[in-house]
């Protein structure tokens, strides 16, 4: 007969694959919510009139955040 501490350890294991794998699903969305907010604000720019007022930094923003999405 197996000790008891070796019988738990395939569950701990286990639990602790089950954790990584949802530590990694949260950063997912934790990322596709800070690419949204992005996403937002340079549509709200875009709104405000940054072409004409700032187009430098808004060509700057657009760039960062495809380089952001390439990176995901």
């Amino acid at each position: 007969m197996m000790p008891a501490h070796r019988l738990h350890r395939p569950s701990r294991i286990l639990a602790a694959c089950a954790v990584l794998a949802l530590a990694g699903c949260a950063s997912n969305k934790v990322l596709d919510n800070q690419l949204a907010n992005s996403q937002e604000a340079i549509d709200q720019a875009r709104i405000a009139g940054a072409a004409d007022a700032a187009p430098a930094d808004l060509s700057a923003a657009v760039d960062k955040l495809e380089r952001a999405r390439g990176s995901a």
